[in-house]
């Protein structure tokens, strides 16, 4: 028998379940990228269901339709682009009301539509309980309830999604065109079971007089009603044109002396507290240990102490977990295979990338996925946007800022829990600017060792200076309209441990296969030189930017390249080159220090490097580490001239 195929696209507010509800319905099927020119994920899956073949999307997290956000435009172009057969509205049961206000966009786009009520267990815990039969009715829309964190109601939600499909499908008309006889056209009734949902009248004139003047039933692949309402908001796309509609607009503004899309959102709210008045009933609860627990995550003494120790254990965790296991392998991978060949440089990249990634990427995903799935963040992000704020950026960047300090890696990926691809991006920049743990060990084997603790500490104040201005700068001229933070706060709730290591496996493995290649490539170019003998020429050809301009020995040139490969070994490098143990034999203090700060503004290693790659793409990423490596040299040079000045 042949299948039936069916693309299925889930929608909904963020925190709601709808990656839960991904993972446990694609299972091991699914692959995890960026949609194209952004850093917002993509995740796609696939299952088979009686006889249906069934692609699920998983969009962005949204609120509404808007076209403010990257996340915003990416739901609605594949809506009325790439036209899935069903749109699944992934509500979360807890907080109807707010999750509502997106449903009523999504009935606006006269598409088939089938709604998920989830998290139906916590709403009963909260003493809430929907009539879903009534909520049906009342939208014209199809609802199964579901738990997705306990795999509950997904074969009731796939059975109805077959439905709306097939009698989507029922609703196809075969008529004569006009054009010519026996010319055949396909005439889709989009929504044959939707209501239209009305508003009040002042609303409803307008929006009928735009659509009279709009003549066809779907505007350029738009539905007429849906844009004449996003056109008297002022966000309709950017692909849509509209004359002679200026005075129905001033009238509406005349009449309701208001910004319309203002006045348009308290209309959506208006309609969304009637349907939930009639559909929801709220029973008096004590408070919970997690309302308890909640308030102690919240409140700025007893959470910030609680963000402290977690974030200090998560820390400890990871590297101490990743030192260990990347010192293992690295022992036994490297004596199983020695040769000066090229394969063996190959293989060289190869146990760089396993030993230097693996070990740190793959308990960060986990540890991170547990955390992230608890609804913990946001708390955090709560207790820190105050202080993110004066940097340039949103609390929730303190989380990948703090574990930067262990790698850049994982800080780069962990940036991706930020809204707003602008502030996403932003915050990937900085994280690159964090010194690791490598450039910790450069800092404490050079100045700490030598020159001791009160060096150490003056460059990691230039370094917070440094972000804190690029930052701030960043934050003003960077493309495209900063977004304001609205904190939300998504209930606490039990990991889901299953949908966690799932996540975790195919995030470490989409970013193996760009790392890998990158780290690889690099060991063997660098391999190849130091084969050759080509440092000595390296060091000439870098001699006058080195020696004249950063005032350090022109050999130091050669280690900052080497270093790209794995900074934690610029020390040993170092020592190497010069046939010494003693750094202070053949640097002075302030040269030192010029190669320490040159060293922690420099360009970051290959694994970061790759991971920029896998987060905004080889151009930003290109952009990020010639940045990086100007400023490095910009600042080393100054730097050098001030020390001369006051050592």
């Amino acid at each position: 028998m042949n299948e039936k195929k069916i693309k299925i696209a889930l929608v909904g507010n963020t925190n709601v379940g709808k990656s839960v509800i991904f993972n446990n319905l694609t299972g091991l099927h699914q692959h995890i990228g960026n949609w194209p020119g952004t850093t917002i994920e993509l995740a796609e899956g696939r299952l088979k269901f009686r006889d249906y073949l069934i692609d699920i999307i998983d969009l962005p997290g949204i609120y509404s339709f808007s076209s403010f956000s990257s996340e915003e435009e990416i739901t609605r172009d594949y809506i009325f682009k790439n036209n899935p057969d069903i749109v699944i509205n992934v509500l979360d049961a807890s907080t109807l009301e707010r999750n509502l206000y997106l449903t009523l966009q999504l009935i606006e786009m006269r598409i088939p539509l089938l709604i998920a009520l989830n998290q139906a267990d916590l709403a009963r815990s909260k003493g809430i309980y929907i009539d879903i039969d009534k909520l049906s009715k009342i939208l014209g829309v199809p609802v199964v309830q579901t738990i997705a964190i306990k795999g509950e109601g997904f074969s009731e939600l796939l059975d109805k999604a077959i439905y709306v499909y097939e009698n989507r499908r029922s609703s196809l008309l075969v008529e004569k065109s006009p054009g010519g006889a026996g010319t055949l056209v396909l005439h889709e009734n989009r929504l044959k079971p939707q209501k239209k949902i009305e508003y009040r009248k002042e609303l409803e004139d307008a929006i009928e007089r735009i659509c009279e003047r709009l003549n066809e039933e779907r505007y350029k692949g738009y539905p007429k009603r849906w844009l004449a309402i996003k056109i008297l908001e002022g966000t309709e796309p950017k692909d849509v044109e509209i004359k002679g509609v200026d005075d129905i607009i001033q009238h509406l503004k005349d009449r309701v002396k208001d910004d319309l899309f203002t006045y348009i959102s308290a209309e959506r709210y208006f309609v969304v507290t009637k349907i939930v008045n009639e559909v929801q009933t709220i029973l008096k609860t004590e408070e919970s240990f997690i309302d308890r627990l909640d308030r102690f995550f919240t409140n700025y003494f007893t959470g910030s102490i609680f963000f402290i120790i977690l974030f200090l254990s998560i820390f400890y965790c990871i590297f101490s977990f990743g030192d260990f296991v990347s010192a293992f392998l690295e022992s036994i991978l490297l004596n199983l295979f020695t040769t000066t060949s090229v394969l063996g440089l190959i293989y060289e990249g190869f146990v760089a990338g396993l030993t230097i990634v693996l070990p740190y990427i793959i308990p960060f995903y986990l540890l991170f996925g547990i955390i992230e799935d608890t609804g913990y963040i946001a708390r955090a992000a709560f207790l820190s946007d105050g202080l993110m704020h004066k940097i340039g950026v949103h609390g929730k960047a303190i989380i990948p800022l703090i574990i930067s300090f262990g790698c850049n890696v994982p800080g780069c990926l962990g940036c991706r829990i930020i809204e707003g691809e602008r502030e996403r991006e932003i915050s990937i920049f900085l994280s690159t600017l964090v010194p690791c743990s490598a450039i910790n060990i450069v800092i404490m084997s050079i100045v700490g060792k030598n020159l001791g603790i009160e060096y150490v500490f003056l460059l990691y104040v230039i370094i917070l200076v440094i972000i804190a201005f690029f930052g701030k700068i960043a934050y003003k001229f960077a493309p495209g309209e900063p977004l304001g933070l609205i904190m939300e706060m998504p209930p606490l709730r039990r990991p889901s441990l299953k949908v966690i290591a799932s996540q975790a496996t195919y995030r470490t493995m989409n970013f193996v296969k760009i790392a890998f290649p990158i780290i690889i490539l690099g060991s063997l170019v660098i391999g190849l030189l130091n084969t050759f003998g080509l440092t000595g020429t390296i060091a000439d050809i870098l001699s006058p930017l080195i020696e004249e301009w950063l005032l350090i020995p022109p050999l130091a040139g050669v280690v900052l390249i080497f270093g790209i490969v794995r900074k934690e070994l610029t020390v040993t490098m170092l020592l190497t080159l010069f046939g010494t143990t003693n750094i202070s034999a053949i640097m002075t203090a302030p040269q030192m220090l010029t190669f320490t700060l040159t060293t922690m503004l420099y360009a970051p290693c290959l694994a970061t490097i790759a991971a920029l790659v896998r987060e905004i793409g080889i151009k930003k990423a290109i952009y990020i580490v010639l940045f990086e490596t100007v400023f490095a040299f910009l600042i080393g040079g100054l730097f050098a001239r001030f020390l001369l000045v006051i050592m």
